[in-house]
């Protein structure tokens, strides 16, 4: 009997050793399994923010582009504008000079027709001559007055020209403006978040 007695505890011994084992090992493979699970964590997130990363780095890379579209959209309109002013300028000049001509022409008109009034008396000779000259001149005002008129019509033309091109100009700044914020936006949505073009 006692050595029945020693076997069974001997066994129970064996039984709980056992059991103390197979509970070590469970709890082994469990903190495993939980490894294993934040390792997998681990990398999605860092799939994640590779990713996220990557669009980042594509978005400010395009925005950089219309950055430098917009800026030298703005440059072109500006150089235009110029252009624009200096043959405003120039057209202005040449309407001045005209207008001069024009009064300069009506003066020398009328005191044609003065003169062919007051000579109206003498010969028909000398008449017919000063009326000649009166003509002249009256085709010649005529003509400076249609260039007057085409002046006019190309300082419009020109400031119209102008007008849009300081529209254009004013909006590609705005684009180049707004590329920029949108360029700020960009690096702040590294934490979550993102943001943004000629007549």
């Amino acid at each position: 009997l006692e050595l029945m007695k020693e076997v069974a505890d001997g066994r129970g011994r064996e039984v709980q050793r056992l059991q103390e084992s197979e509970r070590q090992s469970r709890e082994t493979i469990s903190n495993l399994l939980r490894a294993v699970e934040s390792a997998k964590s681990d990398a999605r997130s860092a799939s994640r923010r590779i990713q996220a990363e990557t669009r980042l780095r594509s978005e400010c890379t395009t925005l950089r582009t219309e950055r430098d579209a917009a800026s030298a959209d703005a440059a072109d309109s500006k150089r235009r504008a110029t252009l624009a002013e200096d043959e405003c300028r120039t057209a202005r000049a040449q309407l001045h000079r005209c207008l001069q001509d024009k009064a300069r022409m009506e003066r020398d008109s009328r005191a044609a027709l003065s003169l062919a009034r007051s000579l109206d008396t003498h010969s028909s000779s000398d008449s017919a001559y000063y009326k000649r000259q009166m003509a002249g001149l009256t085709e010649q005002v005529q003509k400076l007055n249609a260039t007057v008129a085409e002046q006019n019509l190309t300082i419009a033309e020109l400031r119209r020209q102008r007008e849009r091109s300081m529209s254009q100009n004013q909006l590609s700044q705005l684009r180049a403006g707004g590329g920029g914020g949108g360029l700020s936006g960009g690096g702040a949505g590294g934490g979550g978040g993102k943001k943004s073009r000629r007549k």
